[in-house]
């Protein structure tokens, strides 16, 4: 057991198929509360059930790994920002988290004392990418979008959109609008690909952007007005 470092932020990368196994299942139910359940029950189709079980038992004993606390004992809040935070135990609420997951991968990033975000998305599906980061990005981030093609405008439009979308989820203001029309996008990046096991442990951040829009993770704070 050890803690998270200062000034470190931890991601653990999970691909939900890995977790097939019927029996493994159980024990990963076992672990949910009875809002987390019910929040399992409410979800159509199977698929996104299976998803929501799994992050779950994720997050639980993630935080127990650094902690030595029992993964059934986690009490989770929400805050006014929809932000989930640690209720119980108390002397745990000092460590930050959050998640993310998009089809094949979920991914959760931890840090003692700092808030964190984190986004990961399916690069490959279709869309207007110009019209799009018109709409959300800065017009210096827009044009270096619109001046590529093919795969490098889609890989250079889900770096900065994973970027933004984490500093907003780790921002205290929570200021959407604000924080992705920034022109500065947060330092710290990585990217990581999910290994076969179910849990891992945590991947380091390294300073190289991400070949792969799809798998995009940032420790972040808002950057409006820097």
């Amino acid at each position: 057991m050890r803690g998270i470092p200062r000034g470190e932020a931890h991601i653990w990368l999970v691909r939900p198929e890995s977790a097939g196994d019927p029996g493994l299942l159980r024990e990963y139910e076992r672990l949910l509360d009875d809002g987390e359940k019910r929040q399992r029950d409410r979800l159509i189709p199977d698929e996104a059930r299976h998803h929501q079980v799994v992050t779950r038992a994720l997050v639980r004993t993630m935080l127990s790994t650094y902690t030595g606390i029992d993964p059934k004992r986690w009490l989770f809040a929400t805050n006014a920002h929809g932000r989930p935070e640690i209720l119980e135990p108390v002397e745990c609420a000092h460590i930050r988290f959050n998640v993310s997951h998009t089809h094949g991968l979920i991914a959760c990033i931890a840090a003692d004392a700092r808030e964190v975000g984190i986004d990961v998305e399916w690069a490959d599906r279709a869309g207007r990418l110009v019209e799009l980061a018109e709409r959300f990005f800065s017009k210096k981030e827009a044009d270096a979008i619109r001046a590529l093609d093919g795969d490098a405008q889609r890989d250079r439009f889900f770096e900065t959109w994973t970027l933004k979308e984490s500093a907003c989820r780790g921002s205290r203001s929570r200021s959407t609008a604000t924080t992705r029309r920034s022109a500065s996008t947060p330092a710290f990046r990585t990217s990581r690909r999910a290994g076969n096991s179910c849990f891992g442990g945590p991947t380091r951040p390294t300073p190289s952007p991400p070949r792969q829009g799809a798998k995009q993770a940032s420790e972040s704070r808002s950057r409006s007005g820097r």
